[in-house]
């Protein structure tokens, strides 16, 4: 019996124990998926506090009233002072898209342009910018390229269109200076010098707006070539957007994958201060059992001797007699004597001394 229990103890321990690594291994996987979720929600709250915080800044430029300074001298000519469309351009581009950073903070962006100067390839500055920049993620590295191409390219335009347009403000100030400049005799060879030299800059200037003229033409040719030659080029545009979009994915299934093997592997290659925790716990509950099997046969070993000792004290030491199960007890004795004395008693009464009817009424009064 004894060894039946020992090796029942034992199988309830190891199944037991096993249990509780299960337990511990389940709990494990629990933290390291709430931090991740943790960490990840963190990332999102900083995101879109910065989010909120560039369109605070705006509302509250907006807010702002804006005090017109009167103007000194008043043209009646508006196309004068009308900015070009690039620059108008480029600051709806600015409005739409998060402002002079796309949306990001000031540390991430500058980190951006720093990794952009040291890396003119695209893949090697998204695969820096992903070590460097732990807030964004690839998709929004790619993007933050795109957006800063287009920004550059805009930028440019402005800067160009603002030179021209200043060049042309220019010449139209000085050309209408040159109509009302109504000098004196006396410095018309001064007059002939200066209209000289304004005919000369004129020229330059005419030719530089010619220039510019013919680049801002072939410009929208192209556009308008470009225009033309995207429905031709859309299935191949599409099949190659089909085609990235499904390396992509493939790309993001064996991220997954490789995140999941690692998963499995890191469950089961548990640390040495682990190990050595579950078996001391282990040990413990073991000598606990072990403890309380011995105090459980300890009391039990006391109990059947109690029961001895007062076996002892009331044993009761007599011979058999079966003849003496025939015989009668005291008691019915006892009841039989007393039966035999009431039936002596009890003697047939005189019939004079019977009890009579009572005489009714009736006949009390009638006699």
């Amino acid at each position: 019996n004894e060894k039946l229990s020992q090796k029942k103890s034992t199988a309830f321990i190891e199944k037991l124990r096993l249990c509780i690594e299960d337990i511990e291994s389940n709990i494990m996987q629990l933290k390291e998926k709430q931090s991740k979720i943790y960490e990840e929600l963190n990332l999102k709250e900083q995101k879109l506090t910065d989010i909120v915080n560039g369109y605070e800044k705006k509302f509250e430029q907006w807010s702002n009233k804006v005090f017109k300074v009167p103007k000194v001298n008043i043209n009646n000519n508006k196309d004068e002072f009308k900015l070009p469309e690039e620059v108008k351009d480029f600051e709806d581009y600015i409005m739409l898209t998060g402002g002079h950073q796309g949306g990001w903070d000031d540390i991430d962006h500058n980190i951006f342009l720093k990794l952009r100067k040291q890396f003119k390839n695209n893949e090697e500055l998204i695969k820096k910018a992903e070590e460097e920049i732990a807030t964004q993620s690839r998709e929004d590295i790619i993007q933050h390229i795109q957006w800063f191409h287009e920004y550059s390219k805009l930028k440019e335009r402005k800067r160009k269109a603002i030179c021209m347009w200043k060049i042309m403000k220019q010449h139209n100030r000085e050309s209408a200076l040159a109509k009302n400049d109504d000098e004196p005799t006396e410095e018309e060879k001064k007059r002939v010098q200066r209209e000289m030299l304004f005919k000369k800059e004129r020229e330059k200037r005419f030719a530089v707006l010619e220039q510019w003229k013919k680049e801002k033409g072939n410009q929208k040719l192209e556009e308008e070539h470009n225009k033309k030659e995207v429905p031709l080029n859309d299935k191949e545009e599409q099949r190659k957007i089909q085609l990235k979009l499904q390396v992509e994915e493939y790309k993001k299934h064996k991220a997954a994958l490789k995140l999941a093997n690692q998963k499995k592997v890191h469950r089961k290659v548990l640390s040495l201060e682990q190990k050595e925790k579950i078996l001391e716990r282990n040990e413990k509950l073991i000598s606990f059992k072990r403890e309380k099997q011995l105090a459980r046969k300890y009391e039990l070993e006391e109990k059947e001797k109690r029961l001895e000792k007062l076996k002892e004290k009331v044993a009761v030491n007599v011979s058999r007699d079966p003849a003496r199960l025939y015989e009668l007890t005291e008691v019915l004795k006892c009841r039989r004597e007393s039966d035999s004395q009431n039936k002596v008693s009890s003697a047939i009464p005189d019939v004079r001394l019977l009890p009579k009817k009572a005489v009714p009424l009736w006949r009390k009064t009638s006699n």
